[in-house]
């Protein structure tokens, strides 16, 4: 799939979009109530420690970006693409944990 410079953020929403939406459908009465903290989480854990790891690894050559397939556009070395996939892929998995969190104590009990 080639969508240009648009290409990493596509994929990005390609991928996480739809798991996303499912939890949020099905999960919805569960995470509006940590909506907040999901939002807080995804940008200190995912975008702040991204910016972190990634300007160590990219100026190493761990990792790159094809300049074709970005925007071309961020802070230092990092592309704000990257920053959009630090973000999608942590409020993906923050919600997947909450639910699995919530579904446990409900029909497993806390085990305690």
């Amino acid at each position: 799939m080639n969508f240009g410079i648009y290409s990493h953020i596509a994929l990005t929403l390609l991928f996480t979009g739809p798991a996303i939406l499912l939890f949020w459908i099905f999960g919805f009465t569960i995470l509006k109530h940590f909506f907040k903290l999901l939002l807080v989480c995804s940008l200190l854990i995912g975008v702040f420690y991204g910016l972190i790891v990634d300007s160590f690894a990219i100026p190493l050559g761990l990792w790159s970006f094809d300049p074709v397939k970005i925007l071309g556009i961020g802070l230092g070395y990092i592309p704000v693409d990257q920053m959009v996939w630090s973000f999608f892929v942590t409020f993906t998995m923050g919600s997947f944990i909450v639910l699995g969190v919530y579904l446990e104590e409900k029909y497993f009990g806390s085990g305690r």
